[in-house]
């Protein structure tokens, strides 16, 4: 399993409110496996599709290819509510 170090978009979303919107806990919440999230990591967003949720904490799979990170489509990462940028129902 790849260790990345994710962007906090909640912090982001404090930080610029007037131009960065991310989802609260309570939207959050509503997520499962199957779903897919955005995360970023070294400036770079990217796609997961969620395996595992255990209470805030997520497992998913990489689904695209990555330019800026060594990490590979399908691999696994591990990442937490607050690295949510965006989802896919």
């Amino acid at each position: 399993m790849n260790k990345l170090r994710f962007m906090n978009a909640q912090r982001m979303a404090r930080l610029h409110p007037e131009t960065f919107l991310v989802y609260d806990y309570d939207e959050l919440s509503l997520l499962k496996p199957g779903h897919l999230v955005k995360v970023c990591s070294n400036r770079e967003r990217f796609w997961v599709v969620i395996t595992n949720v255990e209470g805030k904490r997520f497992t998913g799979t990489v689904a695209n290819n990555l330019v800026f990170n060594d990490i590979a489509y399908g691999e696994t990462v591990q990442f937490t509510m607050t690295n949510i940028f965006d989802y896919q129902m």
